[in-house]
């Protein structure tokens, strides 16, 4: 337990499970079994999954927001990335594909791309992701920009829960020296992977 804090479980959502008639169902056992709190998990579907049965998939993201549990669009970015599913479908989180973030240590045209979906992102009221794989160049560039989480080897490679568990505590414990982007609102730089 974390006081203060707001750590989520990110789950990546396959075509084939967004398809499934049970999915909801399925959802609800999972955070019955758990003891997970629905505003605590963060379910990351690729915008090709929610395309795949349009009607299924809003149905499903309607029923699963209304329950609580947050809708990321994952791989945002990617060479399928359709700006009409951010219209169609409800959402409480892009994240940036790691395609298009590759290239913040090199590319000023990837930059302008960047903070043009930040803005957009903004604009809509929904929080933004990047991944970043491996890179500590990429994840100073974010710094910089109105990035609130990244994602990537550089920040944490996967482990197990009592590892993971661990590293929160060592962080909660810490005394916070990240930087702030605007009065009272921290600026969140940190995802475990």
């Amino acid at each position: 337990e974390f006081p203060g804090s707001e750590w989520f479980v990110s789950v990546n959502v396959s075509t084939l499970e967004m398809l499934q008639p049970d999915m909801v169902d399925t959802i609800d056992s999972i955070l019955q079994e758990t003891g997970l709190e629905p505003r605590f998990l963060r379910l990351e579907i690729t915008e090709t999954s929610l395309i795949a049965d349009n009607e299924h998939s809003l149905r499903v993201t309607e029923r699963l927001q209304a329950k609580g549990v947050q809708i990321c669009i994952s791989d945002f970015g990617a060479e399928s990335s359709l700006f009409g599913s951010m219209r169609q479908f409800p959402f409480d989180m892009v994240k940036i594909t790691r395609s298009l973030t590759k290239g913040l240590d090199t590319k000023s045209q990837e930059l302008g791309i960047i903070k043009a979906l930040f803005e957009l992102t903004n604009s809509l009221g929904v929080q933004t992701v990047a991944e970043i794989g491996d890179s500590a160049l990429i994840l100073d560039r974010l710094k910089e920009l109105p990035c609130e989480f990244a994602q990537g080897y550089s920040i944490s490679t996967p482990a197990p829960a009592a590892q993971i568990s661990a590293m929160l505590v060592s962080q909660y414990h810490t005394p916070d020296t990240s930087t702030t982007d605007s009065p009272g609102r921290r600026k969140r730089l940190a995802m475990v992977q």
